[in-house]
């Protein structure tokens, strides 16, 4: 005898995905180099170009 899977569970959210707030890239598309390089312009308060290699 074979069972059904449960239909009535409740639907969850989906965790959002963290972003970065120096450039628009997801944080998880960062390279160390890139982690360290919009920590600091984020840091600094500075506004310079993105040195992300997200695809």
């Amino acid at each position: 005898m074979t069972t059904s899977p449960d239909t009535d569970l409740p639907d969850v959210p989906a965790l959002p995905v963290p972003t970065c707030d120096a450039c628009p890239h997801p944080l998880e598309d960062h390279d160390p180099i890139g982690l360290r390089f919009c920590a600091i312009t984020t840091s600094r308060g500075m506004n310079r170009g993105c040195v992300c290699v997200s695809t």
